[in-house]
Parts: structure tokens; sequence; C-alpha cells
């Protein structure tokens, strides 16, 4: 997407040094332009601590590199916000985040709880002690992602993908997921407990230091994927492809596999 944006009228300062020193003119001049019903506005590089956007209309606006910590977005309206390559720190989002891009940025004990998030670009975004808790999450792209220490318990996540994100000590607890792309680079210490996962593709990937129990997995592909030495007694499999899955060592369910395709699956005799 091309980005079209207005720059500020400020003479010589730039936005930064107008941040850092008067705020509230820089608050001032954004609502003037606002009025005019101006919104992508030219933010970038933008440093901001401890404050707050309000009610400000901040749509198709462009925070490339900005640096903000403790900020609240507020009640402000970000619909396809430019937020790429920046540092986030302690962030709260508005109850909606539509068509914004994050894209290459550092985002550090963020809150998204509960949040609407639809049609968002978090590619290569690293997210770092953030929260996702509650939070609706739709045709949003984490491709590359690198996501530690992040907390997506009750989440519902779909019509996404996480292709090739790097994933440790993160909680879908409870979570749904839902037609999502779930062959990242690697699985560390993944918490599925009690969450449903249907229509996701696992084919191919470790999931030895998930924790699946209570999990019910439903027309998901998991062709490849290796389940060795998990318990899977609490664990409901229906109508999934597990072709040549791995399943040495694990404890299995009784009566747990309906409908699953089990073709070449490796396990043990004595199981």
């Amino acid at each position: 997407m091309q980005k079209v944006l207005v720059n500020l009228d400020i003479g010589a300062r730039t936005v930064a040094a107008v941040s850092q020193e008067s705020p509230e003119e820089l608050l001032a001049l954004v609502r003037e332009l606002n009025s005019g019903g101006v919104s992508n506005l030219n933010l970038d590089g933008l440093r901001w601590s401890g404050r707050s956007f309000g009610d400000l209309q901040l749509k198709g606006a462009s925070l490339t590199g900005a640096q903000l910590k403790d900020v609240d977005f507020g009640a402000a309206d970000i619909e396809g916000i430019w937020l790429d390559a920046a540092e986030l720190e302690s962030i709260k989002v508005p109850s909606k985040v539509e068509a914004a891009s994050f894209q290459a940025s550092r985002v550090r004990g963020a809150m998204f709880e509960g949040a609407i998030l639809v049609g968002n670009n978090f590619q290569k975004t690293r997210f770092e002690r953030c929260s996702f808790v509650r939070a609706s999450i739709n045709v949003c792209n984490f491709a590359g992602a690198t996501i530690s220490d992040v907390d997506f318990s009750m989440a519902e996540l779909s019509n996404s993908s996480m292709f090739a994100a790097t994933l440790s000590n993160i909680r879908f607890r409870g979570a749904s997921l839902h037609r999502t792309n779930l062959q990242v680079r690697g699985f560390t210490k993944v918490d599925f407990s009690d969450a449903k996962i249907v229509e996701c593709n696992l084919s191919e990937m470790d999931l030895r230091s998930c924790n699946l129990e209570g999990c019910r997995i439903e027309l998901a592909n998991l062709q490849g994927a290796n389940l060795a030495g998990l318990d899977l007694s609490r664990t409901d499999f229906e109508e999934v492809s597990m072709r040549n899955a791995d399943l040495r060592g694990a404890k299995l369910p009784l009566n747990s596999f309906k409908g699953c395709d089990l073709t070449g699956v490796k396990i043990d005799i004595s199981q």
C-alpha cells in the first residue's frame, strides 16, 4: 500500500523536536488538522513517553521509526496506521485496530487484551511480554515474527498466518484457532491446554515441547508432525490428517481419533 501523507507545518523544527519540547503544541496542531478532515499525518520518528493520543484521528498516519513508551492510544482511530520499524514499549491499543502495519517493529509489554484486530500486518515483528488475552484476531499476518513470553489465552485467532514465526513460552490456554497456518519455525514451551484447533496447518511441525492437554483438534493437517512422548490422554482428534505422524512414546487417548487418517503413523507396539 502506498503512503499518502500530510506533513505538519511546524517550520524548521522536526516532529521529534516538537514532541519533546511541546507535546501540547503537537496535539493542538493534530486536532486542528483533524477538524479539517485530515488524519493521514506524517509523524515518522515521533518520540513520546507517558502520554495519550486521546481521541485523535490518526487513520492512515505514519509513525514509522517511532519510539513510544507508556503511550495510550485510548480512543484514537488508528485504522491503517503505519508503525513499521518502531520501538513500542508498554503501549495500549484501542479496542479495535484494523489494517495497521507493525512490520519489523519491536513491541514489548504491550496490551492488546480484548482488542478486535482485523487485517493487521505483524510480519517480522518482535513481540516480548505482550498480552492478547481474549483478543479477536482475524486475517492478521504474523509471518516471520519472533514471539516470546506472550499470552493468547482465551483469544480467537482465525484466517491468519504464523508461517515461519518463532514461538517460545507462549500461552494459548482456552484459545480458539481456526484456519490459521501454524507452520512456524519453532515451538518452544507452547501451551495449547484446553484450546480448540480447527482447520489449522501443523504439518511437519515438532510439537514435543507443547502442552496439548484438554486440547480439541479438528479437521487439521498434522501430516508428518512429531508428537513423540507427549501426554495426549486428554486430547481429542477428529477428522485430522495424521499421515506419517510420530506418536512413539506418546500417552494416547482410548477413543479420540474419530475419522482421522492414521496412515503410516509411527507408534510403539507396546502402545
